[in-house]
């Protein structure tokens, strides 16, 4: 029988089949338990377990070195474990009392030993996986409470023009919620005679990489739940996963008041304040235009210029 430092290597590690020098190389944990406690532990164990030497480590029960709920459920029998092929995620306590993140695999091996089964244990050290998880899930979290406080509306499509994400503003602006609204197609959204060029844009786009719609603000119409067409502004961009998908982005504000306040100012602008009548500019606005088509058509032309008596004190007189 070898030895592993001052400790003999159980002869059942043979006859498992396994080679002490490549247990030596593995780059997991792997120790052997028998009667309950740990007979072997190679070089990587060690390490994990802030060990100086297998000293510290054989002898003792697997349970010392877990956190005290599947230290517990070892003391009863490591063939719980045998049954999750995947292994089961849980801290070991490393002996200056760090907690490590790992993957545990446990197999029983079919070998000669008195006193019961042996079961080889491996350990994956997963800290870097976990810690990498952890920022994502935080990097989520962060976007997504970014999407909740935006004014401008978000929705996030596949390629097919499924969506994927619908942030609240986009609910309030269009009405519809987003459990409601994730899975549908995004034309939804959409009045229907925007829908046939909306699909033709995103088709040719796909087809021969030519858009007129990605990363240029436009002014569209939506539709709201409950049937109102509404203008929207809107700019759509493209992100590119890893797998060679995609997905588009579009950001969008209602635009409903500012149009309003465009109307008025063209109106005020053509209008008098007091009595809603057509006022000198859009009398030459007219003029010119009309002027222009006679030209152009070879027409004539009469301007018929009509006077109302005493108007001018009526208007200029402060209504009450």
């Amino acid at each position: 029988m070898k030895t592993s430092g001052n400790h003999a290597v159980p002869a059942y590690i043979q006859q498992a089949g396994l080679g002490e020098a490549i247990l030596h190389v593995r780059g997991d944990m792997v120790c052997f338990c028998h009667h309950g406690l740990i007979e072997y532990v190679n070089p990587t164990g060690i390490k994990l377990l802030r060990a100086d030497s297998a000293d510290q480590v054989i002898g003792h029960s697997l349970a010392e070195f877990l956190d005290p709920d599947f230290g517990a459920l070892v003391e009863e029998g490591l063939d719980a474990f045998t049954e999750d092929e995947a292994g089961t995620r849980l801290k070991l306590h490393a002996l200056n009392g760090q907690l490590i993140d790992v993957n545990m695999r446990v197999i029983e091996l079919h070998v000669e030993a008195e006193g019961g089964p042996v079961f080889m244990v491996e350990c994956s050290d997963i800290t870097a996986f976990i810690k990498a998880s952890e920022a994502t899930r935080m990097r989520e979290q962060r976007i997504s409470q970014i999407l909740k406080t935006v004014a401008e509306g978000i929705v996030s499509a596949n390629e097919k023009g499924i969506i994927e994400e619908f942030n609240p503003a986009a609910e309030k602006m269009f009405g519809v919620p987003r459990q409601r609204a994730i899975g549908q197609n995004v034309d939804i959204l959409m009045p229907d005679l925007n829908k046939s060029d909306h699909d033709g844009h995103i088709s040719r786009y796909l087809t021969t990489g030519d858009s007129k719609i990605l990363g240029e603000m436009r002014e569209v119409e939506g539709v709201r739940a409950d049937g109102e067409v509404f203008p929207i502004e809107i700019c759509v961009s493209e992100l590119r996963e890893e797998a060679g998908s995609r997905r588009f982005i579009s950001v969008m504000r209602d635009i409903t008041d500012r149009k309003k306040w465009e109307e008025k100012i063209k109106f005020l602008a053509h209008h008098d304040a007091l009595t809603k009548l057509p006022n000198r500019h859009l009398f030459e606005d007219r003029l010119k235009h009309s002027l222009s088509m006679a030209d152009r058509n070879k027409a004539n032309l009469a301007v018929m210029f009509i006077d109302l008596d005493k108007f001018k004190p009526i208007n200029d007189t402060p209504r009450p």
